[in-house]
This record gives structure tokens, sequence and C-alpha cells, in this order.
């Protein structure tokens, strides 16, 4: 019923694209409203045309408070782009492992969500952070990643607020490896659903 009262109330997109598969590109598309080839970004670089109405900023001035969390791959790092908040893995010290990592998304998650009282919380459930990942720079293994999926899912419904998830990151050469890191978040979800009877 909350998806279906976003779509109601707001713009309803029947279907989406990517102008690119690679991540920063897509990521300064999106917030630019510009084709990378325009932003002259093609790869994970640190070169880029300036972008000067972010999409951030345009919400912003609408009265919409605005926050970026998890991993942005901004261009420099601390470039807000308009957002109200930033709250970016990046300053997350190097290689913390599974309960260090848990223990900081337990304190910070609901104050987050207590504060922005979010209509809608959209997850992107990136599995770089593991610890066969060439470029996440943490030390989560498989098992951290599914507690973390279930610690945020949980979560957000516990108080009340609708997740919508999407995989994410994820930079293995091991595709099978990289497969399951990716399902462990349709597992937890899948229980979620059946137990807080969503269906």
């Amino acid at each position: 019923p909350n998806i279906d009262r976003l779509a109601e109330k707001g713009v309803c997109f029947q279907q989406a694209y990517s102008p690119t598969p690679v991540c920063m590109p897509a990521r300064h598309a999106v917030i630019s409203g510009k084709n990378p080839f325009q932003l002259g970004m093609l790869e994970n670089t640190r070169n880029r045309e300036e972008i000067y109405n972010p999409l951030a900023k345009i919400i912003r001035q609408q009265g919409y408070y605005t926050a970026a969390v998890g991993k942005m791959h901004f261009v420099p790092t601390r470039e807000h782009f308009g957002f109200d908040k930033m709250y970016l893995s990046e300053e997350i010290p190097r290689h913390i492992e599974d309960d260090e990592y848990l223990q900081t998304l337990a304190r910070y998650l609901p104050d987050l969500l207590s504060q922005v009282k979010p209509d809608l919380v959209l997850y992107d459930a990136g599995v770089d952070p593991h610890l066969g990942d060439r470029l996440g720079k943490l030390a989560l293994t498989d098992t951290g990643i599914f507690r973390r999926e279930m610690q945020v899912l949980s979560t957000c419904l516990g108080a009340g607020y609708p997740v919508a998830c999407v995989i994410g990151g994820g930079y293995s050469t091991d595709f099978a490896a990289l497969t399951y890191r990716h399902s462990l978040l349709h597992r937890v979800a899948s229980d979620l659903f059946r137990q807080y009877r969503l269906g």
C-alpha cells in the first residue's frame, strides 16, 4: 500500500534505464541530469565536467530534506551536490570487520530513520564491503553481509518504514561468489516478507 500511495501522489516511471553500467558515471549522470558522454566521464575516474544544478539541490529548493547515505563515489568525495546531510561509507575506517560494522550501523540507522522519517527507504545493498572485494576496502564476511541485510531491513520494517531494495556494488572476479553475496539480500527480504506478513 505504501508504494501504491507514493505512485498515486508522485511520478511513476514505467521503464527506467541507466545510461551506463559503470558506477561513478551512472551516479554522476543521475546527479547532473546529463549523459556520461556530456560529463566526459565514461569510467570510474576522477575527471568530469562541472555540475551546476545537481538533482539534490533542485529537490532541496522545493522544500524537501535530502540525505546521501552510503558509498556515493562522488568526485571529489566530500562534494555534497546540495544534500542536506551526508553519511558516507568512504569515511568508515578501512578493513572494519563484521561486528564493528554492524555495531556502527545499529548506532546510526535508527536515529537516521527517526530524524528523516522517510516515506520510502531506497536500499542499495552493495556487496563491495566484502573482504574478498578488490574495491570495497572493508572486511565483511558472507555472514556479515547476511546480518547487515537482516539488520537494515528489520530495522526499517520494525519502525514502520517501507523499503525498496536493489543489489549493487561488488567488484570480485569470482562471479559465483559475487552472485551468492547478492543473493543474500533476496533471502533476507523473502524471510522478512513472510515474517511481517507483507503479502
